[in-house]
């Protein structure tokens, strides 16, 4: 007769689910109310920084702000007002992790030739 207790005291058995349940799950942050489209932005702006997107992201990237910040230059100087260079400066933000990105994206490629 087999019984439970006939079984040997060595035997485990585990079970695996069929997908993964990650303790901590990204939370995706709405973009409609406006604390969720500041940590969208936020995160935008981390990604182009960190030098983990394609060529192409990063070359639309100085394209698209780059222009607007000329533009915002070009203001400045022709009108010689002081008032633009709050919106100067605001322009400039999306540049700086541009800069970073860019220059980490072409440390890695040094590195790898």
């Amino acid at each position: 007769m087999n019984h439970k207790s006939d079984r040997e005291p060595n035997e485990i058995f585990i079970e695996v689910p069929s997908t993964p349940h990650y303790p901590y799950p990204e939370i995706i942050p709405s973009a409609s109310d406006p604390m969720g489209e500041i940590q969208i932005r936020g995160h935008a702006l981390r990604t182009l920084g960190g030098g983990n997107v394609r060529w192409w992201v990063l070359i639309s990237g100085w394209l698209m702000f780059g222009t607007i910040f000329l533009v915002t230059v070009s203001l400045v100087l022709f009108s010689q007002s002081y008032v633009l260079i709050f919106p100067l400066a605001i322009a400039a933000i999306p540049l700086f992790p541009l800069w970073r990105g860019t220059a980490k994206k072409l440390a890695r490629q040094s590195r790898r030739s």
